[in-house]
């Protein structure tokens, strides 16, 4: 049995602001397909290009532009989901949000 595997970006929920997380837990939204680690974190499926069509309806949701230029980022490194966790890790570069 072959099973196939996805590359998942392992990040710290320190690099979201508090109401994209607010955002994300209510789900249906910014692209999230699900809660992990008791609410601590979530699973967020990564548009599978740099087009920017889809950053109207996440700036309409209400995420930061912090959010939205992370998921370009995943995206044009080709990585198709996010895994944001408390537990996560630091990303050199990215903005830190103390909440």
């Amino acid at each position: 049995m072959k099973l196939t595997t996805y590359t998942v970006a392992d990040i710290g929920t320190q690099h979201i602001t508090a109401k994209d997380a607010e955002l994300l837990g209510q789900g249906g939204t910014g692209f999230r397909v699900g809660e992990i680690d008791a609410g601590r974190g979530h699973l967020v499926l990564v548009p599978d290009d740099d087009e920017p069509a889809w950053m109207p309806q996440l700036r309409e949701e209400g995420f930061s532009q912090g959010y939205i230029e992370l998921l370009r980022e995943v995206a044009r490194q080709g990585i198709p989901y996010i895994r944001f966790d408390a537990d996560g890790f630091d990303v050199e570069g990215a903005p830190v949000f103390d909440w």
